[in-house]
């Protein structure tokens, strides 16, 4: 515990500082935006798609006069739907934020904004950790290896591997077929 974070950045690789980097970026977006618009356009991200698994079938069941291809359909239904949901929560976002520009309240909605944006880079930098771990070859895979950062990266690397496996690994037009059969997206 006596080791100073200078001495810690020292020991960073090329990995290492990629990640910071991408934590240091998604945090002061999040600080610039704010929670009120980081949490609204997650929640709007998350409502978009289960929106879209909900609705998706109906409405592609209205636009058979205008598109003949039935998984098109479904597919063009399913992105109308995540995107005009995302729209809405933005457009709430933004009013929102602008509601809390009040004295007292900016700066707390900022520090908030900043630790939810630490927390959605400690996901990409997993994401990414993932990527390279199927693109490296293990010849190149000291990269990862001497990382000091990746033993707490592979924690949120392994947890998004083991419960999205099933889509990542999918082939697509099996998994809409079956979706659009069963009603049901997940």
């Amino acid at each position: 515990m006596g080791e100073s974070i200078m001495d810690i950045a020292e020991q960073f690789n090329q990995f290492d500082w990629i990640v910071v980097g991408i934590i240091l970026v998604s945090a002061l977006l999040g600080a610039v935006r704010g929670f009120a618009r980081e949490s609204t356009s997650f929640l709007g991200w998350i409502g978009a798609f289960v929106l879209a698994n909900i609705l998706a079938l109906p409405l592609s069941e209205t636009l058979i006069d205008l598109i003949d291809d039935r998984s098109f359909r479904y597919l063009a239904s399913w992105g109308l739907i995540f995107l005009a949901v995302v729209f809405l929560f933005g457009r709430v976002g933004r009013w929102l934020s602008s509601q809390l520009r009040q004295p007292g309240l900016n700066f707390g909605n900022r520090l908030l904004g900043a630790g939810f944006g630490v927390a959605r880079g400690m996901v990409i930098a997993a994401i990414v950790t993932l990527g390279f771990k199927g693109l490296l070859p293990d010849s190149e895979d000291a990269l990862l290896d001497e990382s000091e950062l990746i033993v707490h990266i592979e924690v949120v690397a392994d947890w998004l591997a083991d419960n999205f496996d099933d889509v990542v690994s999918g082939d697509a037009a099996p998994l809409v077929d079956e979706a659009i059969t069963s009603g049901k997206m997940l």
